[in-house]
């Protein structure tokens, strides 16, 4: 028999008002299968969709793409927690409890939601000239330094570019980038370039091995980037981005990102990743 589900639309990495990424929220259905989840976020056709239940320290968070489960996912942990601090369901911190294990969650004084990932360990990347190929891009002129694979609960290709107007002139190739993130194991590609007005860095991501062929905002590519940008080009432990500029239409968000470090001050312990978030709409959809 089916089961009526209210799911929640709440735009994650909003920038001040607008923008931001859409991500859908379903509280207190402790009683959905994985399939009936499944279901529901391949109904929703969001590029993810957060279950959440309560634990005895913080919530249980499944979260599912219109295809597949996923580990973990940055902007519905935005718009999820988001959602549960203004509604008064958690004060503070709590905890986030992933597949991959539990991640801490705090909020500030503004309401701005911060969300614990791991820090990345980097591998080297495909072929340059496949990648560059993969985004209409000319192979000489590409790439700041090679793409790299970033892995941790999740794993992304980083794909460093001179300048922000590369990313507007890129041409994806959807089968390309699939191909290629198959082969290396990643969800997708984070390409980015160094900010050139009031942001560290601009980021488009594209992961149609997952069913997202471009995001607005993607906390965990954006983690890897600040990771990235003090392990191996600019150094910093505090960094802001946006994203969904260069999209078409375009959903400009906004992303945070803070170090973490050991004692030796510059190992990174911690990356934490932080926005606002805003409900859009309710959505009913049988499971």
């Amino acid at each position: 028999m089916p089961t009526n589900v209210r799911a929640e639309i709440v735009a994650a990495f909003v920038d001040e008002r607008d923008g931001g990424n859409l991500a859908g929220v379903v509280l207190d259905r402790a009683d959905l299968s994985e399939l009936q989840m499944q279901s529901v976020a391949a109904q929703l056709a969001l590029s993810e969709t957060a279950f959440l239940t309560p634990a005895a320290d913080g919530f249980r968070f499944d979260v599912f793409t219109p295809q597949v489960r996923v580990a973990d996912c940055g902007h519905a942990t935005i718009a999820a927690f988001g959602l549960l601090a203004q509604r008064g369901r958690f004060t503070g911190t709590t905890t986030k409890h992933t597949i991959a294990g539990p991640r801490a969650i705090r909020h500030d004084d503004a309401g701005c939601i911060f969300m614990q990932q791991p820090a990345a360990r980097y591998e080297a990347g495909p072929d340059p000239r496949r990648v560059a190929a993969s985004l209409g891009l000319s192979e000489a002129t590409a790439f700041v330094q090679p793409p790299a694979v970033a892995r941790h609960d999740v794993a992304f290709l980083i794909v460093p570019l001179p300048h922000p107007g590369m990313l507007a002139a890129i041409i994806p190739n959807m089968r390309a980038i699939e191909a290629i993130s198959a082969t290396a194991d990643v969800f997708g590609y984070a390409v980015f370039a160094l900010g050139d007005h009031d942001v560290d860095a601009s980021i488009r991501m594209f992961a149609p091995r997952i069913g997202i062929p471009e995001e607005s905002a993607t906390g965990m590519a954006a983690g890897m980037i600040a990771a990235y940008l003090h392990d191996c080009m600019q150094g910093g432990e505090r960094f802001s981005f946006d994203q969904g500029v260069y999209m078409h239409p375009p959903s400009p968000s906004r992303l945070r990102a803070d170090l973490a470090f050991a004692t030796d001050n510059t190992t990174i312990v911690d990356v934490w990743v932080g926005g606002f978030a805003r409900a859009r709409q309710l959505r009913f959809v049988d499971a």
